[in-house]
C-alpha cells in the first residue's frame, strides 16, 4: 500500500515498513529492560553473565542507527541535488528530534531544582545543560564521560552528527552521496582516534557505532533500487530476521560476545531481512504493536522518569525488598510502556504537527512573496 505516512516522523509517499515500526518498538523496549534490570535490581553485577546482561540489550542502540540511515536514504528518494532539500531535510529532522528531546530535558530540569537527590550521581551545572541541549559531546561534570545532562541523550548527539552529513551528501546523486558518506565517515573514524586526545568530540565520534549508521543507509539504497528479495521468500526472511535478533540473547548465554563488529552485523542484518523482501510493505502489524513502535521515541526519552519514580516509589512505600524485585520489573515495563503512548499523544505528535505547521506557513509566506 502507497500513501503518504509519517515513517520515523517523515512525511514521505512511499509504502509503510510496519514490520520496521514495530523493530523501532523492540529496540526501544530492550533500553527500558536494560535500564529496568538495573534500577531494580541496582546495578550491572547482577545481570553480568546472564542472558539479560548489556550485550543483547544494548544492541537496541544499534537497530536505532541502522533504523536511521535507511530511513534517511528511503525516505529521500527523489530529492538528491539541491540545496534546497539538503536544507528542507535539516529542517523537518530538527522538528522531529528536538522540541521532544528539549521538552524531557527541562523536565529533568525541574526535576533536579525540586528534588536533586532524585538525579543520584548526576551533577546538575548550567553549561553542561546548554552544551546538552544543542547536542555538543562534553565531559559531564560527574566525571562519567561524554554522557549529556539527559543522559540517553548521547544516542541524539550521534544522530545529529549523522543528520548534518547526510544534509551534506543530499547535495550529489545518491549512489555518490553514499560513497561520500562512507569515505567520510571511515576516514573521519581513522582521524578522530588519532587525534581522540586532542579533542572530548573527536573521542567521542571515534566510535565505531557510528558504521550502523553507514550500513542502514546501503540498505536503504538497496531498497529504494528495487534490489529485493522476490516475495515467496518474504516469510523465510522474517524468519531469518527473527533468529538474528534472537542470536545475541544465545550467544550472550553462553558466555560469549562479538564485538563491535558483530553487532553491526546483527543489527544490520536483522533490517535488512525486514526490509528487503518484496512483501514487506504490505503487510500491516497489529495496532498496538505499531503504536508502541511510533511512540518509540518517547518511550525510549522518557522511560527513565517512569522507572526511577517507580522504583523510588516503590522502595520508600514499601522498604527495598517489600515488592518481589520481579513484580517491580514487570510494573516497570508495563507503565513504560503504557505512559509513553499516552505522552506521545499529548506531547510528541503535537510538537511535531506544530513544527511541520510552522514549516508549511513559512513556505507558504515565501511563495506569497
Amino acid at each position: 500500500m502507497t500513501e503518504s505516512v509519517s515513517l520515523l516522523g517523515k512525511q514521505i509517499s512511499q509504502p509503510v515498513f510496519d514490520s520496521l515500526q514495530v523493530l523501532r518498538g523492540i529496540a526501544a523496549f530492550m533500553i527500558v529492560l536494560k535500564h529496568s534490570l538495573y534500577e531494580v535490581y541496582g546495578g550491572d553485577a547482577v545481570t553480568s553473565g546472564s542472558f539479560l546482561s548489556d550485550y543483547p540489550l544494548i544492541l537496541g542502540v544499534d537497530i536505532f542507527f541502522v533504523l536511521s540511515g535507511f530511513v534517511m536514504v528511503y525516505s529521500t528518494k527523489g530529492k538528491n541535488g539541491t540545496i534546497q532539500s539538503s536544507a528542507n531535510f535539516m529542517i523537518r529532522r530538527i522538528i522531529r528530534i528536538v522540541p521532544v528531546y528539549w521538552f524531557y530535558s527541562f523536565l529533568l530540569l525541574g526535576v533536579a531544582l525540586v528534588l536533586p537527590s532524585a538525579l543520584g550521581s548526576s551533577v546538575f551545572e548550567w553549561t553542561h545543560f546548554l552544551k546538552s541541549l544543542f547536542f555538543i559531546p562534553h565531559d559531564a561534570p560527574n566525571g562519567g564521560g561524554a554522557i549529556p545532562f539527559l543522559a540517553n541523550g548521547w544516542t541524539l548527539n550521534f544522530e545529529m552528527y549523522f543528520y548534518v552529513i547526510f544534509a551534506v551528501a543530499m547535495l550529489f546523486r545518491p549512489l555518490v552521496s553514499l560513497i561520500f558518506m562512507s569515505l567520510y565517515f571511515v576516514l573521519s573514524l581513522l582521524v578522530f582516534r588519532m587525534i581522540g586526545d586532542w579533542s572530548v568530540a573527536a573521542t567521542f565520534y571515534s566510535n565505531f557505532i557510528i558504521l550502523d549508521f553507514l550500513a542502514g543507509a546501503w540498505i536503504g539504497y538497496v531498497c529504494v533500487r528495487g534490489i529485493r528479495f522476490p516475495e515467496k521468500f518474504c516469510f523465510a526472511a522474517w524468519i531469518v530476521a527473527g533468529g538474528i535478533l534472537l542470536s545475541p540473547f544465545f550467544i550472550s548465554y553462553m558466555g560469549l560476545s562479538i564485538g563491535r563488529i558483530g553487532s553491526l552485523v546483527i543489527s544490520s542484518g536483522v533490517v535488512a531481512f525486514l526490509a528487503l523482501p518484496n512483501l514487506s510493505e504490505r503487510i500491516e502489524a497489529p495496532r498496538f504493536l505499531k503504536a508502541v513502535g511510533d511512540s518509540s521515541y518517547t518511550l525510549y526519552l522518557f522511560h527513565p522518569f517512569v522507572v526511577a519514580g517507580l522504583v523510588l516509589v516503590g522502595h520508600k512505600l514499601f522498604g527495598v525488598g517489600g515488592i518481589p524485585d520481579g513484580v517491580l520489573l514487570a510494573l516497570c515495563l508495563v507503565a513504560s510502556v503504557l505512559s509513553s503512548l499516552v505522552m506521545y499523544r499529548l506531547i510528541e505528535k503535537p510538537a511535531v504537527d506544530m513544527g511541520k505547521r510552522m514549516l508549511r506557513r513559512g513556505k507558504a509566506g515565501e511563495s506569497a512573496l
